[in-house]
């Protein structure tokens, strides 16, 4: 039983921090109250346009989405050397024939919304 037309699927992600040893949350790795953060939320929305090479926000098929503070910052983040990640699932955002979306934010840009220790340990200069 599927409960619908498409199939279910699920994927979890976590980070773990060797240093630390310990899987940390978005608290661990985030500036506090980020979830309403309107500056994160226009780096995500412009950052997804270029993905996609969208002119407009309508272009993107986005669910109840006409400007930046209509858009969700994800609960489900994740970096690597380059990016912090931030991953929505089908349906989370747009219809399930996009697939999962991954909105990378080059680490640069994504400093000003990241913890200090964490800055520290994952990417001192």
């Amino acid at each position: 039983v599927t409960g619908g037309a498409h199939p279910n699927k699920l994927k979890y992600y976590f980070v773990y921090d060797f240093s630390l040893r310990k899987k940390l949350n978005n608290e661990d790795i985030l500036i506090p109250n980020i979830k309403d953060n309107l500056s994160l939320k226009e780096l995500l929305l412009n950052q997804m346009m270029k993905q996609e090479k969208a002119k407009q926000i309508s272009d993107l098929n986005l669910f109840d989405v006409k400007s930046s503070k209509d858009f969700i910052i994800s609960p489900i983040i994740y970096f690597d050397s380059t990016n912090l990640i931030f991953v929505y699932g089908d349906y989370d955002i747009r219809a399930y024939v996009y697939g999962p979306t991954e909105i990378k934010i080059p680490i640069k840009e994504a400093k000003p919304f990241l913890r200090e220790d964490f800055k520290k340990r994952h990417f001192s200069e």
